[in-house]
């Protein structure tokens, strides 16, 4: 019997704790192999119908051709198994054979957080990586956004390297105080830099980041990653008024800024943000619209700041609100989408050193499901 339980609202937690804090590993013995076949079946079936190749004994026997015990490791979410990987050392480098993540932990930067593990192991020894992936399966774009070429294919399967990269640690994400905003638990706010753009490729898959902003290109490539980064290079040297949000490893996690040019003598400004959907649902985003807030009250000498989400957007209004910011009413097919005009609410806020509105303060955020 799977020894892998998934209980309902088991992602969700009351308190910020990052994957690194949340996910962990453990070995595999030749006793857990009926386990790695139900880990593998979930997470392949649904590929392998769209393909009329599922077949639960076919799957078995796969992996017992390549199943390696010593190389072998459970990832381990929240105390529950959720999936596994297979990594071992060959004479051309590093055979990434096996990588499965439950289909109810997918899509949570589960397996993003694993295979940088691996691959900074691979950098380390200056080996490059190579695996297989089912043809028509969304682990191929998967793959390629962490830097995977295609070498060759056969009938089912494309089989792709990861060249070695040099092992030197990354730039600085910031490199003065000024422009380093901290949040909470470990979480900050900092400059952009360009070694984000492995961030931004694997957070702007998520569908629902794409349909929560405005102008985000979907699907989106490298060369838009390349040209947001870019822009933002070049305004490095003033004053900041947009922001990578970052977990304590310095890894882009989201990001929060003034919409468009803000002229030197203005005292309104629009802001926006977004989150990656891993760390969504615990506190966190209250906690940076409110040092972000204050900063531009601040250092920017704002007098107001105000959002303007879409009216689907329930959990950004929540978040909005818990920041002190105030609901001030409903923008009719303000924003234009895709084709369509969309309504929005507008929040806003003034700045407290005129008296007209709350601190953000502790109690905003309670320890709860927001």
């Amino acid at each position: 019997m799977l020894r892998v339980f998934f209980e309902q609202g088991m992602m969700t937690q009351p308190i910020v704790a990052t994957l690194s804090d949340r996910i962990a590993f453990s070995a595999v013995t030749p006793d857990d192999f009926d386990d790695l076949v139900a880990l593998r079946v979930a997470a392949m079936r649904d590929s392998l119908e769209r393909l009329g190749r599922f077949d639960p004994e076919r799957a078995r026997e796969r992996l017992r051709k390549s199943f390696y015990p010593e190389h072998t490791r459970f990832v381990i979410l929240d105390g529950q198994r959720i999936g596994f990987y297979t990594f071992r050392p060959a004479d051309d480098g590093f055979h990434l054979d096996h990588l499965y993540v439950h289909p109810s932990c997918q899509s949570c930067g589960v397996g993003s957080h694993v295979i940088r593990q691996l691959l900074s192991q691979a950098d380390a020894c200056g080996m490059g990586v190579r695996l297989g992936a089912l043809r028509d399966s969304p682990s191929n774009r998967f793959y390629q956004r962490h830097g995977f070429v295609q070498t060759t294919e056969d009938e089912w399967d494309i089989y792709y390297i990861r060249p070695p990269q040099p092992n030197e640690p990354p730039p600085p994400v910031n490199e003065g105080q000024d422009n380093r905003l901290e949040v909470a638990d470990g979480f900050f706010l900092s400059p952009h830099v360009r070694t984000d753009k492995a961030a931004y490729m694997e957070h702007f898959a998520d569908p629902e980041i794409a349909q929560n902003l405005l102008a985000l290109p979907f699907p989106y490539t490298e060369a838009d990653a390349d040209g947001w980064l870019n822009r933002c290079q070049q305004s490095a040297n003033s004053q900041a008024k947009i922001f990578a949000l970052r977990e304590p490893s310095g890894y882009l996690i989201g990001s929060i800024g003034v919409v468009g040019a803000l002229p030197a003598a203005a005292h309104s400004a629009e802001f926006g943000y977004w989150l990656a959907q891993s760390y969504r649902g615990r506190g966190l985003m209250p906690r940076v619209i409110c040092t972000f807030a204050d900063y531009a009250f601040q250092r920017l000498h704002l007098h107001r700041l105000y959002a303007t989400p879409f009216t689907s957007n329930r959990a950004s209004h929540r978040a909005l609100e818990k920041a002190g910011f105030q609901h001030e009413g409903l923008l009719r097919h303000h924003h234009f989408k895709r084709g369509a005009y969309l309504d929005a609410m507008i929040y806003g806020r003034i700045s407290e050193s005129n008296g007209n509105a709350e601190p953000c303060a502790a109690t905003l955020f309670p320890d709860e499901h927001p």
